[in-house]
């Protein structure tokens, strides 16, 4: 089971938002890149890097926005074309249905649909994320996430709610459904985890299982 560390940048800072609102915004470090060597000097064995001012103007700059696939899913089969087995597709999403333009839309396209449309043109992994959640400390939701592994045959990745080792322990014990990892967002921006000491947990309890 990874732990991701998120780096959202708004405005060349790193912050967390609550529910992907842009006007409840938490800034944690003036300097991105710094804080993504501090991730990996804490053992990071991924980042999940996302552009906030792209994905609400509708242009990401990075792959792993969902919008640039749902809206030019031409893009997404062109990648995975290009980087085979490297290319992770983030689905955010309400009530089953996704949203774009920074979560500002949803959309009528139910997630499982789009997973399994991404999954075969090669996507490696799916980042499922409840933007009910996100930033709240509530809890990942488990029963969605399973849902969208038990359906595809990719990896998925869970995100929003991230809050406490409890949540590592419900998301190891899922893990065999196809759950390779979770983002981790505010938990550990204001210390509620230890990265380190989390992933040596997550590891530990994956091995066990």
């Amino acid at each position: 089971m990874l732990l991701i560390p998120a780096i959202d940048i708004k405005d060349g800072h790193c912050v967390r938002l609550e529910q992907g609102d842009m006007n409840r915004s938490t800034v944690f470090s003036e300097d991105p890149a710094a804080m993504a060597k501090h991730w990996l000097s804490q053992g990071a064995r991924r980042l999940h890097l996302v552009d906030l001012n792209g994905a609400f103007a509708g242009k990401p700059s990075t792959i792993i926005i969902g919008t640039a696939a749902v809206k030019n899913p031409g893009f997404l089969q062109d990648a995975c074309t290009a980087f085979a087995g490297h290319i992770m597709v983030g689905l955010d999403a309400k009530d089953g249905k996704v949203a774009t333009d920074g979560w500002s839309k949803l959309t009528g396209h139910e997630v499982i649909d789009l997973a399994k449309k991404f999954e075969d043109y090669g996507a490696e992994a799916i980042i499922y994320t409840d933007i009910g959640r996100d930033g709240m400390l509530k809890g990942i939701n488990l029963e969605a996430t399973v849902k969208l592994a038990q359906s595809v045959r990719i990896p998925v990745i869970a995100s929003g709610g991230l809050s406490n080792k409890k949540d590592i322990e419900a998301l190891c014990k899922v893990e065999d459904e196809g759950i390779m990892g979770v983002i981790a967002g505010r938990s550990i921006y204001n210390g509620d985890l230890d990265l380190a000491e989390a992933q040596k947990y997550a590891d530990q309890l994956s091995k066990s299982q």
